[in-house]
């Protein structure tokens, strides 16, 4: 059972120890969560902005694969995103996108792009065009986005310890100032969303605890480090007497 804050607003990802005063956070389990969260709301963020400023869009789903195994280099998604942008920039669209990585049952890293497109604008193949000279793509229209967004995050629990270091799993582009900050605070424990709401833009105060910048109200951590071990990391409640 989930530590609660009071009033309710479970603590998620914290497990009670032995001792009623301490909680143990898995380093691997609270990390896959924070990239799942960017990822969906992020999503939603850049869905909802589109929304309000002409709901006229569509979603594509282009999936980047690598030709060979091992072919995985740091800078290969980022000069992607780059020719995308440009693409995009001449015809005057901003580039709007979420990704999450994956690797093949042949353990070569591939990725799932989710672009928000306006209507008209049609994206053309990326390894025709030479964006992706790695290997092959596949661009198909997605009608039911976050729910191929979730089926991707679910996988990322087994494999991420297996994927080449300094790969980034997740991410985002083109989301905008408000859309960030509610991504940010989605990412708080839930006890400092239960004292804030995102409007006021709460953050990690300088001196510990944390502040809403909008307000200047500041709020203790309930939590202090006790330690790690084993990727597994002990907290002390200090809600709990």
């Amino acid at each position: 059972m989930a530590a609660s804050a009071p009033g309710g607003g479970a603590a998620a990802g914290l497990v009670p120890s032995p001792t009623s005063r301490m909680v143990e956070v898995n380093v691997l389990d609270a990390r896959l969560a924070g990239m799942k969260k960017t990822v969906l709301n992020s999503a939603r963020a850049i869905r909802d902005s589109i929304e309000v400023k002409s709901g006229r869009y569509r979603m594509a789903m282009v999936t980047l694969t690598y030709a060979e195994v091992g072919a995985w280099r740091p800078g290969h998604l980022a000069q992607f995103f780059h020719r995308v942008r440009s693409y995009f920039h001449e015809r005057g669209v901003k580039a709007r996108y979420v990704f999450v990585a994956e690797l093949q049952e042949r353990g070569a890293v591939h990725y799932h792009v989710l672009f928000f497109m306006p209507k008209g604008l049609t994206l053309p193949k990326p390894d025709k065009r030479g964006w992706w000279p790695h290997g092959s793509t596949r661009t198909e229209w997605a009608q039911y986005a976050l729910g191929y967004l979730c089926k991707y995050t679910a996988k990322l629990q087994s494999k991420t310890a297996t994927f080449p270091r300094g790969l980034r799993i997740c991410g985002a582009g083109g989301v905008d100032a408000a859309g960030r900050r509610e991504c940010r605070w989605w990412k708080l424990p839930s006890y400092v969303r239960d004292a804030f709401d995102a409007c006021v833009n709460p953050v990690r105060a300088a001196g510990g605890g944390f502040v809403a910048l909008a307000t200047g109200e500041w709020i203790a951590a309930r939590y202090r480090f006790a330690g790690v071990r084993g990727g597994v990391v002990r907290l002390v409640d200090l809600w709990v007497s």
